[in-house]
């Protein structure tokens, strides 16, 4: 019963979340990615350019194009915390007379992880897509399939965190201030090797050097995110919904 209930409001919670706005967030923040990795990619450049130096254009294609990704996805999540958090409190009334409470908060977490997880496989494809398309020595390898766990732990960090302190703080500014300081410490991160190698032990940034992918917090990242998610469970098991 209790597995039934959670796939029921999941389901139900996933429909909610895809309104008009999220979708038009969703759909446009994937147009805008695609176009300027295609525009990273360097259409300009000839072959024998490229043939000279292909790791460098490699390395320099996926760096910027993460950057991207990165910045647009904080943007997207933003979106649907406002929707799910904010938006669903007269949504939870409907459920919350015939379920209890921590059915409703696991179940808009699973909403998120999906929603997450389908946007990381977009994300994923266009990214990879672009490359073979531009680029003829490129080729998928280990390294692809890294960047994509990479970007969803770095997703769920930040999905968490937005969850839990919209959850405490009602308001639509707090999703907004997230996505703004996350935004900051990504482009002050790779402008400053120094303010990089302190931040990117906690929080989620994801860097390449060569052939290496650098995810410094590969172990604070999951672990604050359960926290968080933990936290978030809790919390919403006491709050005045009216709040």
């Amino acid at each position: 019963m209790k597995k039934n209930n959670i796939i029921k409001l999941s389901s139900l919670y996933l429909n909610f979340s895809f309104q008009k706005v999220t979708i038009i967030v969703f759909s446009l923040s994937l147009i805008l990615m695609t176009t300027f990795m295609f525009i990273i990619s360097n259409p300009w450049i000839t072959n024998e350019e490229y043939l000279l130096n292909y790791e460098g254009f490699h390395d320099n294609y996926f760096r910027l194009s993460l950057l991207i990704i990165e910045i647009f996805n904080g943007i997207i999540i933003a979106s649907f915390i406002i929707t799910l958090i904010i938006n669903a409190n007269s949504f939870d009334f409907l459920f919350i007379s015939n379920n209890k409470r921590m059915y409703l908060s696991i179940s808009k977490i699973i909403t998120l992880l999906l929603i997450l997880f389908a946007l990381t496989l977009f994300e994923f494809i266009i990214l990879n897509v672009v490359a073979l398309a531009r680029y003829s020595l490129y080729k998928i390898n280990i390294n692809s399939i890294l960047i994509l766990l990479f970007i969803f732990l770095s997703m769920i960090f930040e999905a968490g965190l937005s969850m839990l302190l919209t959850t405490l703080v009602n308001s639509i500014f707090i999703p907004m201030i997230i996505l703004f300081v996350g935004i900051i410490i990504r482009l002050l991160s790779s402008s400053f090797p120094k303010i990089e190698e302190i931040t990117s032990k906690i929080f989620p940034i994801i860097n390449i050097s060569g052939t290496d992918i650098i995810f410094n917090s590969y172990l604070a990242t999951p672990i604050l995110s359960i926290l968080f998610y933990i936290i978030y469970v809790f919390y919403y098991n006491i709050k005045d919904l009216k709040d």
